[in-house]
């Protein structure tokens, strides 16, 4: 590969993009990081209700995660644990304080200082980082690396490809499924979506009072 290309090329700029291109810069790989929107951790703003819940003290149990196969979560869990997670905040400058149910905020109740720390260490460990440049394809390049061809008529090469475009929530700040058919088109295939995390909608006025109340429940459909 040229020296004038990166050794690893990151899409997206949200929490796992900013993520894996600080874990990668800080193993000594020179990084880029496309961002299609404005600016970087969008969805970050918007967490927790604008503070951020950054992590759970409880997070590392297993028994939280639900599904088909809720025992995928463990090798994740694994190499990166929460009071690896909790440090690496903290060397970024991010106190944190608990609240109910082991949830833990930044001190500030402020999630633009989450996002205001992983952009400036991106800047520390010299990621270039591009925002407002959308990956209209990827393919691979011979026999090793890759070719990326950004919306504003870039062309990178990289040996590694890092693809953390998101998912479908919230598609008023940007999200969509043009992540997912990058990865397609190399081969890769996906199941079924599904939301997650879904609100319930009712006729009955009196519910909007309990907007943003949060309680423990049982619910059942009939």
């Amino acid at each position: 590969m040229s020296d004038a290309f990166p050794q690893c090329l990151v899409i997206g700029g949200g929490a796992a993009g900013m993520m894996a291109a600080i874990r990668a810069a800080r193993a000594g790989t020179r990084v880029v990081l496309l961002e299609g929107s404005r600016e970087l951790g969008r969805k970050i703003l918007v967490s927790g209700n604008g503070r951020c819940n950054l992590l759970n003290v409880d997070g590392d149990d297993p028994t939280h995660y639900h599904g088909s196969n809720p025992r995928f979560v463990r090798p994740s869990l694994a190499t990166f644990p929460v009071q690896e997670a909790l440090k690496f905040f903290t060397e970024l400058g991010i106190e944190t304080k608990q609240e109910k149910r082991g949830r833990l905020f930044p001190r500030s109740d402020q999630a633009r200082s989450v996002v205001d720390v992983l952009a400036d260490e991106l800047t520390v460990l010299g990621v270039e980082v591009h925002t407002d440049v959308r990956v209209d394809q990827l393919q691979r390049h011979g026999v090793g690396g890759f070719d990326v061809r950004g919306s504003d008529g870039s062309l990178w090469r990289a040996e590694q490809v890092i693809a953390c475009s998101g998912g479908l929530s919230l598609p008023k700040l940007g999200a969509d499924d043009s992540g997912l058919a990058l990865v397609e088109s190399l081969g890769h295939t996906r199941t079924a979506l599904y939301p997650g995390l879904v609100a319930l909608e009712s006729d009955d006025r009196w519910i909007r009072d309990l907007q943003g109340v949060k309680v423990w429940a049982r619910v059942e459909a009939q």
